[in-house]
């Protein structure tokens, strides 16, 4: 198996991160927050969802790609990644309480 770093697909990385931050925010928000609904206690508590999902400004990091010819039709590729923590990571998380008013 061989394997190679690939400085030119971080460094594409760090200039389309702005867009992949918003639109994987935007699938785990579609997934996640439909379970979080389903699961929320009974209760006081009338709504639960993200008010602001990022990964922050630093984008994951391919660090070692191997890919190995395993005939005809198939190839094996492994991916080594990391995401260097950034400061900027955060899932904000909102509860919407029931509101109670008064005459």
């Amino acid at each position: 198996m061989s394997g190679c770093t690939l400085q030119w697909l971080n460094r594409m990385l760090q200039g389309m991160w702005p867009y992949y931050d918003k639109a994987i925010g935007a699938a785990i928000k579609e997934a996640v927050e439909p379970m979080m609904e389903q699961y929320k206690p009974p209760g006081l508590i009338k709504k639960i969802y993200f008010a602001k999902l990022t990964f922050g400004d630093a984008p994951m990091r391919i660090d070692n790609v191997w890919v190995e010819d395993e005939g005809e039709q198939h190839v094996l590729l492994e991916v080594q990644s990391s995401k260097l923590r950034s400061p900027g990571c955060m899932a904000s998380w909102l509860l919407s309480l029931l509101s109670f008013g008064c005459p």
